[in-house]
């Protein structure tokens, strides 16, 4: 089995109410934990603006996005590690910072 990297951005085939379609997500999962199956973060490029539930993530050489995303910090994921298919890229460890902020208001960690 392959390492993936927290951080890592996949293309995932997973069906599911907001993965029904194959989309780009950031994997969250520690790459120390080798399951079946892996937390994701799936992302959209749909126009919105930037708030704690979405974080935005501008295309760059070393993400291989081509398009403004956003991380649907609402949207956590799980997904058999067989759904993971290509790797585009990854994210930068600020963009993670930002994610990792976004999800402990979402999960109710930062009361």
């Amino acid at each position: 089995m392959i390492r993936i990297e927290r951080g890592s951005i996949y293309t995932v085939t997973a069906k599911g109410a907001y993965t029904g379609k194959p989309r780009p997500a950031i994997v969250l999962q520690t790459a120390d934990l080798r399951l079946e199956s892996i937390i994701v973060l799936p992302l959209t490029t749909d126009s919105v603006e930037e708030s704690i539930v979405r974080v935005g993530i501008p295309p760059s050489a070393s993400n291989g996005l081509r398009i403004l995303s956003y991380a649907m910090c609402d949207k956590i994921s799980t997904v058999p590690v067989a759904n993971l298919k290509e790797k585009i890229g990854r994210i930068d460890d600020l963009e993670l910072k930002k994610i990792e902020a976004a999800l402990l208001t979402v999960l109710g960690f930062s009361d």
